[in-house]
Parts: structure tokens; C-alpha cells; sequence
């Protein structure tokens, strides 16, 4: 014999279970070369309108990111941005930047993007590191695709591989790869600000490339 719920508890079901459901989604890492998150989903896989800044070498980066609005602005419901998890890019993430940088580690998130620390010079590296990301794929006849799509590519031939389904590579720790890097500002917490990366390449701030919308090795 089947037994049915009474509505109430159904709906109460259906209510509590909801935001579990889209928190506990099945992403699969490595299972499409397609954009596969939620949070924030049109601004993540979108270029900003604004002109390309730059370039900066690293150093000159970080203290560009410094100078930006901050958490309590962004984020806080009393704050100018006021960004919540389906927020178009605010005014600070329409702007483009061209970054000199050395490529320390990468790895495959389950939303299909590469997330990718970088940092200045290793000959005098003091342990300053930044974020950016090799977005998964919009949809075909989104205006950002061609480019991310190259950008993608361009990635992968830059670190030797035909793909990367796995977390952060050790491959760069001692060996770092200097690219050039261009990309839209983006305000990421999904991850926590100076938490993003491994355990000694975590990235310094909320504030990332977001998406890489050009990557090319730089001399």
C-alpha cells in the first residue's frame, strides 16, 4: 500500500528541500566543456563593456585590486552593490584588464571552469597570488562564446594538456609559466575571500579575472 503525505507536510517538504536540491546538485567535474553552475551563472560566462586596462605587471595588479570596493560595499545589504547569487556584473565588473602574471597552479572546478592562481615574478615572489578563471562554455549564440571558447584552447595548448579533470596541478609550483592574461573584474565569495587555491598559493582577495577572456604566453 502506498501512503501519501498530507499536503502540509508536503509542502513543507518541497519548501525546506528546495534550496538542497540546487545546493547538492550533481555536477561532475570534467563531463562538458559547458558552463555547469548556478550561482551567478550570466555574469560568470559574460565579458564586462568596458576598455582594456593595462597592462599591469603583477605588482602594479595588486595594488589596482586594493583600491577597489570591498566586501562591505559588494556584498552587504546596506552596501552600493548590494550582489546576491543571481546579480547581473555590477559597474566595477564591466571593466577589462590586461595582466602580466606567472601561472602557479590550476584545476578543474564541477562547474567546468579552470580555476587558476597567479602571482608575480618567482624570483621574488613574497606569496601574494590572485584568481582568475577559464570559464565554462555559454551557450553557442552567447556574444562572449567565440572568445572564451578560444580562450579555452589557448589554455590548455599554454599548460601541454588535451584536458584537466582533476584539482590543483603540482606541475607549475616550481616552474611557473609567465602569461599574458585578459580579462573581465569579477567579485567572487563562492569560494571565500583568502581561501581560494592550495594550502600555500591562496589567493590574497574576492576580487578575480572572471572570465579569462584572452591568455597567451608572455616573454
Amino acid at each position: 500500500m502506498k501512503y501519501l503525505l498530507p499536503l502540509t507536510a508536503l509542502a513543507f517538504v518541497l519548501l525546506s528541500g528546495a534550496q538542497v536540491v540546487e545546493d547538492e546538485k550533481d555536477n561532475k567535474r570534467c563531463d562538458s566543456q559547458k558552463f555547469d553552475g548556478e550561482k551567478r551563472k550570466k555574469a560568470k560566462t559574460s565579458i564586462g563593456s568596458g576598455k582594456v586596462e593595462g597592462p599591469y605587471e603583477f605588482d602594479a595588479f595588486v595594488t589596482f585590486i586594493n583600491a577597489l570596493p570591498q566586501e562591505v560595499e559588494m556584498e552587504d545589504k546596506t552596501g552600493k552593490y548590494k550582489l546576491n547569487q543571481t546579480s547581473k556584473r555590477c559597474k566595477p565588473e564591466q571593466r577589462n584588464v590586461k595582466v602580466i602574471c606567472w601561472m602557479y597552479t590550476y584545476a578543474r572546478e564541477s562547474d567546468e571552469d579552470f580555476h587558476v592562481i597567479f602571482g608575480g615574478d618567482p624570483a621574488t615572489d613574497d606569496g601574494t597570488y590572485l584568481s582568475a578563471e577559464i570559464s565554462g562554455l555559454p551557450g553557442s549564440a552567447a556574444t562572449s562564446y567565440k572568445k572564451l571558447k578560444k580562450a579555452r584552447a589557448d589554455f590548455l595548448t599554454i599548460i601541454g594538456k588535451d584536458d584537466w579533470c582533476q584539482g590543483y596541478s603540482k606541475e607549475l609550483y616550481d616552474a611557473p609559466i609567465k602569461v599574458e592574461i585578459v580579462g573581465s573584474l569579477f567579485f567572487e565569495t563562492e569560494h571565500g575571500c583568502n581561501s581560494s587555491g592550495p594550502a600555500d598559493y591562496k589567493a590574497s582577495s574576492c576580487w578575480e579575472v572572471h572570465p579569462i577572456s584572452s591568455i597567451k604566453k608572455a616573454q
